[in-house]
């Protein structure tokens, strides 16, 4: 199942037929308490993401990520309570006063502390209701690393598990891609201790969130390797130890994982919802977006009128993006196919931050998708048939049209290929 990464601004969605991943970043505790929750789905369909993964983020380039997260007890035991005369953003502006002090927080403290931090997670998330409690964990960056800083994270949260407890538990496994470009999955060894270690637990489920060290403008995961370990993450820790994987951050190649054994995915229409690049969060000048159209069977993100309009329909190679009509995007390419322009369609007209319809149609998109993958006989072959399938035809656009190529990427649907079908070779069909 696809899950949407939500952020701060939840108006204008309808939220209520996704499942949804809140990240600590999005707004502090006090705000997020103080949010009318009838907008979102039931508790069973709510995540809470603890993001102490993000403690390495740079106080004076990202003050208002960390300002926010600096308000949850796990990564910040010493922030004081919001007082009730104080709304939530005059709390975070007093945080934001403490941060010289308070941050980057301190991660390698002792077992006692740890636990006390995870306490405080849980109850949290038992206080906001969710479907799965999530113990918080470090981001892992070193790929020499024994992972017993990581394993210390979780055997202090299964401590912390309140006595009677109902809910299920989840592990954060939080990577760095730097621990994964240098070896193939079967021969990297920091992937091989977290399989192991991780699978021996007593968790429920395991949620699995990727760093991109290098992104560019791009949310595709670029590297083979890199996708190859996601699909090894969740083949062994959902398929054979029979673990809850949720894979987070990997853009639709979280479709690929529900393939090799995951049970969810999120994403999200946003940049900062389809990838977890650190430079996202910090504080920028622009930050603007144009309207682009998700296209699944070609797995890439068109601009309406520089692509769709003036490369494919001049073309006549329109029919590519065909199947990848949704309520959001219907308009547009009905106005397309009858010769019309692109700008047409007040919604799709390519301006800056015009993009509320193309947000919703990737959405749908991406769950129409992912609820005929879950159905299919063989999710594994139904896998690969869309991988092979989007790099025929989007190597074919790009020849077809070099002289005046698309503007969207597209090297990322070969590597993606290559990793499944390494994949399937290290274990078969299942």
């Amino acid at each position: 199942m696809a899950v949407r990464n939500l952020g701060y601004h939840w108006a204008g969605y309808s939220l209520t037929k996704y499942g949804v991943c809140i990240p600590a970043s999005a707004m502090s505790s006090a705000a997020l308490l103080a949010r009318d929750m009838s907008s979102l789905p039931p508790r069973e369909g709510r995540l809470l993401d603890p993001q102490l993964y993000l403690s390495g983020l740079s106080a004076d380039d990202s003050v208002l990520s960390v300002r926010r997260l600096a308000s949850y007890r796990w990564i910040n035991p010493a922030v004081v309570s919001c007082a009730p005369s104080q709304t939530p953003s005059d709390w975070e502006r007093t945080i934001e006063t403490t941060l010289p002090e308070c941050w980057p927080p301190q991660v390698s403290c002792d077992a006692a502390e740890k636990s006390v931090r995870a306490q405080a997670c849980l109850q949290f998330q038992r206080d906001f209701g969710v479907r799965a409690l999530v113990l918080p964990c470090p981001l892992t960056t070193d790929p020499r690393s024994d992972y017993s800083a990581e394993m210390e994270w979780l055997e202090a949260g299964l401590r912390a598990v309140p006595n009677g407890n109902d809910d299920p538990v989840w592990a954060t496994v939080a990577l760095s891609d730097a621990c994964l470009i240098h070896d193939e999955p079967p021969s990297n060894d920091l992937l091989q201790i977290i399989v192991d270690q991780v699978s021996a637990t007593a968790v429920d489920g395991v949620y699995v969130v990727l760093e991109q060290t290098v992104a560019g403008d791009s949310p595709y995961i670029s590297d083979a390797r890199v996708a190859w370990a996601l699909l090894e993450l969740s083949y062994y820790l959902g398929a054979r130890a029979h673990k809850t994987v949720m894979v987070n951050y990997a853009d639709v190649f979280g479709l690929a994982c529900v393939g090799a054994g995951a049970s969810w995915y999120a994403v999200g229409p946003t940049v900062k919802g389809r990838r977890l690049h650190l430079p996202d969060y910090q504080a920028r000048d622009g930050g603007a977006a144009y309207p682009r159209f998700h296209s699944h069977s070609l797995i890439m993100d068109l601009l309406p009128k520089r692509d769709l309009e003036e490369r494919l329909r001049a073309s006549r190679l329109l029919r590519f993006v065909a199947s990848d009509r949704t309520a959001s995007g219907r308009l547009l390419l009905e106005a397309l196919e009858r010769g019309d322009d692109a700008d047409s369609v007040a919604d799709w007209q390519e301006r800056l931050n015009n993009c509320s319809s193309s947000r919703r149609h990737y959405m749908e998109l991406v769950t129409d998708r992912t609820d005929e993958l879950v159905t299919s006989a063989d999710r594994s072959e139904a896998c690969l048939r869309w991988l092979q399938d989007a790099e025929r035809d989007s190597s074919y656009l790009a020849s077809r049209l070099a002289r005046n190529p698309l503007t969207a990427e597209h090297r990322h649907v070969a590597v993606w290929r290559s990793a499944f079908e390494s994949f399937l070779e290290e274990h078969g069909r299942h």
